[in-house]
């Protein structure tokens, strides 16, 4: 008995289902890995947050210190003091932290290390092959960024370049008075997380589409009251604009970072 097989008509039409099916589910599946990357990283925050707690408890208060001059970027957070004082709760191989300057670089760093690390943010990854598009944590240490530079570090009276960090010393980053709004930690870079769908600013004329609609990047924000928040990164720029000149008992000259 001979039996009847499917028409090309109706492979096509089976066909063009999934298709549609596909299209309509794949934008949910991008978003709910998106949700969960802010959430890993809203954790790690949190966890960080905690550990620098708990550092500054053992020092009278006192934040993170300095970090060393071999750390490439003062801005992006050091957790070498977190380390080695075993503030954080998950071991790190020893082959990590022969740093100079406690720097896990991709050179002493094996595929297993990297995803346990609360210093790494998920949304953190490679953006192309070049130097200056490697991750964030690849290329300093940390995904995030901890505002000592103007903000939880001092500097001799007459030092007004922070960066060349000679000699600096920690402050007491509860002395900031509104926990709520002043930054502890936050994402580095702004591309991390890819956002939701905002009212366009007026001006805002040159984007190809004319849709009413953008795409915002955004931000986690770990505060010093530590709760965080996802914010787009003109308003990262406000609260840490706060935390630096409009909050701080020792506030720089505007523009000095």
């Amino acid at each position: 008995m001979r039996t009847r097989g499917y028409t090309l008509v109706e492979l096509l039409v089976v066909v063009a289902i999934i298709a549609m099916l596909s299209a309509m589910i794949l934008p949910v599946l991008l978003q709910s890995r998106e949700v969960a990357r802010m959430r890993v990283c809203a954790s790690n925050l949190q966890q960080l947050g905690n550990a620098i707690m708990r550092y500054m408890d053992d020092y009278d208060g006192y934040g993170l210190p300095p970090p060393p001059a071999s750390f490439r970027n003062p801005w992006i957070l050091c957790v070498r003091p977190l380390l080695v004082g075993k503030y954080l709760p998950q071991a790190v191989s020893p082959s990590v932290v022969k740093l100079s300057g406690a720097l896990p670089y991709a050179s002493t760093i094996t595929a297993l290390d990297r995803p346990n690390w609360l210093w790494r943010c998920h949304g953190d990854t490679n953006r192309g092959s070049a130097e200056y598009e490697r991750p964030s944590w690849w290329a300093f240490g940390s995904s995030y960024r901890y505002p000592g530079t103007l903000v939880y570090l001092g500097a001799p009276e007459g030092v007004t370049d922070f960066r060349r960090r000679t000699g600096l010393f920690p402050r007491k980053p509860l002395m900031w008075k509104n926990h709520k709004r002043d930054i502890l930690l936050a994402d580095h870079y702004n591309d991390f997380h890819n956002g939701t769908r905002a009212d366009r600013d007026p001006g805002e004329s040159a984007f190809p589409s004319d849709s009413p609609w953008i795409k915002v990047k955004s931000v986690n924000i770990l505060f010093l009251d530590l709760h965080v928040k996802a914010v787009t990164p003109s308003q990262r720029k406000e609260f840490q604009d706060y935390t630096i000149y409009d909050d701080n008992p020792f506030p720089p000259p505007r523009g000095k970072d």
